[in-house]
């Protein structure tokens, strides 16, 4: 994990705008307590190659994420920085679904907290990282696009 950004704890009232305010307090600080003008997201397929490769396309995720930020030199923060296992079933016991989700990259990439997103090898299998992607775009985010 970034030595930056940390999960929420998990209470039984965590809720995805609960996440969204974490995720902006956490960016905001950065921005007023550093020389960093520019966050990074980095996106990667997580589900679409199935269950079975989820926790493997995580570590991936993570480790590009890492990789980025070392290139970059600014902070670059992924999903799974804010979504461990344990939030993810604390929302699916809440009956979140995927669209919630989608919605909720969405908001976040048009609040204008990301200056960069980070497309890792494979992104396009991804219908979530497909989407990232053109709001992305929509919004005159730098889009970085990893090849394999």
């Amino acid at each position: 994990m970034s030595t930056i950004f940390h999960p929420p704890r998990v209470i039984p009232q965590l809720t995805l705008e609960d996440i969204s305010r974490h995720i902006h307090t956490t960016v905001t600080g950065i921005l007023k307590t550093s020389q960093n003008v520019r966050i990074g997201m980095a996106s990667g397929s997580i589900n679409a190659d199935g269950v079975a490769y989820k926790q493997r396309n995580i570590r991936k995720l993570v480790i590009f994420a890492r990789s980025v930020e070392k290139k970059v030199n600014f902070p670059v923060y992924c999903a799974p920085y804010f979504f461990t296992e344990a939030v993810y079933n604390h929302f699916e016991r809440q009956s979140v679904v995927y669209e919630d989700y989608m919605f909720f990259w969405r908001k976040l990439l048009k609040s204008g907290l990301v200056t960069d997103i980070f497309m890792m090898d494979g992104w396009e299998r991804s219908i979530g990282a497909k989407d990232e992607y053109d709001t992305a775009k929509k919004c005159n985010i730098v889009i970085h696009i990893e090849s394999a």
